[in-house]
């Protein structure tokens, strides 16, 4: 179980990331999601990764395999028709 103090450090860490990532990719040009994720996973000490995306292939995933190893939990949601 975590303390208050754990669940504070873990929601400024939080806030630190999302506040700094507040764009829509759309995987033209140089926005893409391979760029943004690369980009959050080498930024810092990011431990618990949590991915939310309506379609996901296995060849994306593979792009950003070596940026995951010192992820704890690493969850994706991925929409119904993926």
């Amino acid at each position: 179980m975590c303390s208050n103090k754990d669940k504070s450090m873990v929601l400024k860490e939080l806030e630190e990331v999302t506040s700094s990532f507040k764009t829509f990719t759309t995987n033209q040009g140089t926005n893409t999601l391979e760029k943004h994720l690369k980009e959050i996973l080498t930024e810092g000490n990011v431990k618990y990764f949590d991915v939310l995306i309506g379609y996901f292939r296995m060849t994306g995933f593979n792009k950003v395999e070596q940026y995951l190893n010192d992820i704890e939990e690493l969850r994706i949601l991925i929409g119904i028709n993926t």
